[in-house]
């Protein structure tokens, strides 16, 4: 009976305590403090998209930032940062320009932090760097006799702004939007707000003593960018016939660069002649020579595991654990011996599951491999006249690109992006691994799920630019293996294109979905080249196969 009166007080209390947690919501306890530790400038540079540090000075409560882009939007600074907890910035985004000289190159404004009650002032100092970017004009739009709103077309390549008025004698000027915002725009041949087609004249920009000009044109714009809605698919997946070598995990690397497919099929690597594939023949493969690229005698690891094409030359690497030499093949011609490029004594850890190769027309240029699992490891070398490697150098990376990742570089610029079929996250870096711009993939609202993509290129043709990439599938409730364009045409450079992207997450403008079983080696590739006057897509994933994808111009 004591034991049983017991057990109902302790029953009592337990129930007391599961309502009194069940009726008191929980409170974050501030801590009242209003210290800024660290803060960044996240929308610098024309583009939006570069990060600046400041340094704080808690004692004489200042923020500094130095050398910070010019061209950086000033009228709408956005700030991050760590501060006290339960402490918040008293806006989202701060007017440099207010109170201060337009031409300014030292802007200063008083921010405050807030915690509960308390609150602190710190004084935010800008010191503009330099300009070093003529402005850009970004929008345009004009208003017609009839009050239809027009936007104009501008072609930042010709310095050219087309009306898209042709039947218009005159049009009046509605709005148009200069980056940076505070650009001062002049026209040669404005009249009462309006332009008259019979001498529409130019359009100059200035900005800090830098300035462009463009010419005004009522006609249409030539046609642009690329029409996804007629393709031609030279199909050698699972959706035809899959070729043989993709039927499970032996080929985990493949490339396309116009003139060849390079299939790096471990037992034999090879190459198919782009003519061959686009008139649907894989009946005459050109295999490498594999005789000296033979794996270390007692050592499990496989002699051919990743390949890329670079100017018509063909580069393999092998698979090499940490203690294992890293070795990368060379072929000058389909049909030369292969040659012994790099002996590398691999003491970090597991490398050869990826190759990057980004050369020049000399061979001068930079390959990377990086580590396969968890991915926070990338091994660079230098290159000079495409076989002499040196310099190697390790960047750790601030995301883990595991397993199937690539590390390539963006048309001849000196940025390159980096993905894998492991992170969602897509980073621009530059050669050495510093950040310039990061996007993560989300699930869009249609449902596209591409956080598996890898492999990325940025294809710019006929003033059109696209982000392409293929997913890998490494468990069965995976989406299948597909390739993904997007059209990232939008914005006056790449990380402007991005910074748009990255804002509205678009639906890509054509997929080609390769439904098959899952791979324990989920890598895919992807690869762009221009072939009679069409963009030529290549795709290819363990168990899905490979595709040839044209498309056309698009045509007025």
């Amino acid at each position: 009976m004591k034991i049983l009166r017991y057990y109902k007080s302790w029953l009592f209390l337990a129930l007391l305590a599961l309502a009194a947690c069940k009726d008191d919501p929980f409170v974050e306890n501030p801590s009242g403090e209003t210290f800024i530790y660290n803060l960044q400038i996240t929308n610098g540079d024309l583009s939006g998209g570069g990060r600046y540090n400041g340094t704080v000075d808690e004692a004489a409560k200042t923020v500094t930032f130095n050398n910070v882009a010019a061209e950086s939007d000033v009228a709408n600074v956005k700030l991050s940062g760590k501060i006290s907890l339960g402490a918040h910035l008293d806006a989202e985004a701060y007017n440099f320009l207010e109170g201060n000289d337009p031409d300014a190159t030292t802007l200063t404004k008083t921010i405050t932090v807030t915690n509960v009650e308390n609150v602190a002032n710190y004084t935010v100092t800008i010191h503009l760097a330099a300009p070093q970017s003529a402005p850009v004009l970004s929008k345009m739009e004009i208003i017609t006799a009839a009050g239809t709103v027009v936007a104009a077309v501008i072609d930042l390549e010709d310095n050219a702004i087309y009306l898209n008025t042709p039947n218009e004698d005159e049009v009046t000027v509605s709005s148009l939007l200069t980056v940076p915002k505070r650009a001062e725009y002049t026209f040669s041949n404005l009249t009462n707000n309006k332009l008259s087609k019979s001498n529409p004249g130019t359009l100059r920009l200035d900005f800090l003593g830098l300035s462009v000009e463009y010419t005004l044109s009522f006609e249409r714009a030539p046609a642009a960018g690329i029409n996804f809605s007629a393709p031609v698919v030279h199909d050698f997946s699972v959706n035809a016939t899959l070729y043989p070598d993709f039927a499970a995990e032996m080929t985990r690397s493949a490339d396309f660069d116009g003139e060849h497919v390079l299939i790096v099929y471990r037992d034999a690597p090879k190459l198919f002649r782009v003519s061959d594939l686009l008139a649907n023949n894989v009946a005459n493969p050109i295999l490498l020579k594999t005789d000296h690229t033979v794996p270390q005698a007692g050592v499990e690891t496989f002699a051919i595991s990743s390949g890329q094409l670079s100017h018509g030359h063909v580069y393999l690497c092998n698979l090499a654990q940490a203690g294992q030499k890293l070795r990368v093949y060379y072929y000058d011609a389909p049909d030369s011996e292969p040659q012994l490029v790099l002996d590398h004594d691999n003491t970090i850890t597991r490398f050869g599951d990826n190759l990057s190769v980004n050369l020049d027309e000399n061979g001068n240029g930079y390959v990377y491999f990086i580590r396969q699992d968890p991915g926070d490891k990338i091994l660079r070398f230098d290159v000079t006249n495409f076989t002499t490697f040196s310099n190697p150098f390790e960047i750790n990376p601030t995301v883990n690109f595991s397993y199937y990742a690539n590390y390539n570089r963006v048309g001849n610029s000196g940025s390159y992006i980096v993905s894998s079929t492991t992170t969602s996250m897509l980073q621009l870096l530059d050669k050495d691994g510093a950040q310039l711009y990061e996007v993560e993939m989300v699930v869009n609202e249609g449902g596209v799920d591409a956080l598996a993509g890898t492999d990325v290129h940025i294809a710019e043709y006929n003033k059109g630019r696209y982000l392409l990439m293929t997913s890998g599938k490494r468990y069965a409730y995976k989406p299948a293996s597909t390739l993904f364009i997007y059209d990232i045409t939008e914005g006056f450079d790449l990380v402007s294109s991005l910074v748009t992207f990255r804002e509205n997450h678009p639906e890509p403008v054509y997929t080609f979905v390769m439904d098959a079983a899952l791979s324990t080696a989920p890598s895919a590739n992807t690869a762009w080249a221009v072939v009679d006057n069409k963009l030529v897509v290549f795709t290819a994933a363990p168990h899905a196969g490979f595709a040839l994808i044209e498309f056309p111009i698009n045509r007025q």
